[in-house]
């Protein structure tokens, strides 16, 4: 089950009792084209991502009041977590523009990618530094999915083909301006 509420101006989402620590990132894929409904992604800090469906059902209680009232229905499908990384905190889940691909960036300095579906690991990517707890790293796919970036603890941006897994790219920050790299974006 998934609870939303509003604290402090924020969406916050309660995944009931699944997580057994603070969930640190959330990604969705909409599945058009595998014709199957969305599915969230969650990965917490004891290392655990779980996968969840998304469906619309008739909300019941509101129905009284509205015929076209709808609700999320959220439900648990699967538990991803490896044995390399049991315990290591997840800093960033993230999914490719066509829902393929699953990017797994946690805090033992790797990003692991998984195919979707299967749901089975394709590349262990290196070189990224990762272990602060105070320093939210974010990894990102470009917008045709060739291509995955993150940055790094030590100012870096790492660049990897999807096709291939290989770094393509390894951009070192100037030392007087070098500071963490906690977030990478591709401009459209």
């Amino acid at each position: 089950r998934c609870n939303p509420w509003w604290r402090k101006s924020k969406l916050l989402l309660q995944l009931s009792g699944d997580h057994a620590a603070l969930v640190n990132s959330l990604a969705v894929a909409h599945h058009s084209e595998f014709g199957r409904d969305p599915q969230v992604y969650s990965g917490d800090g004891a290392g655990t991502v779980l996968v969840w469906n998304v469906g619309s059902v008739k909300d019941t209680a509101a129905a009284a009041n509205s015929a076209d009232r709808w609700a999320l229905q959220i439900t648990r499908r699967k538990t991803l977590q490896l044995e390399e990384s049991r315990g290591v905190p997840v800093a960033c889940v993230r999914v490719d523009p066509a829902g393929r691909l699953l990017a797994v960036l946690s805090m033992d300095n790797h990003v692991r990618v998984f195919t979707t579906h299967p749901l089975e690991i394709r590349y262990r990517l290196g070189g990224v530094l990762c272990r602060q707890a105070n320093v939210c790293m974010k990894c990102s796919f470009s917008q045709d999915g060739q291509y995955l970036a993150s940055g790094s603890e030590d100012g870096k941006v790492w660049v990897w083909a999807m096709d291939t897994g290989r770094a393509v790219r390894n951009v070192v920050p100037d030392p007087k301006y070098r500071t963490e790299c906690s977030a990478v974006v591709w401009s459209p």
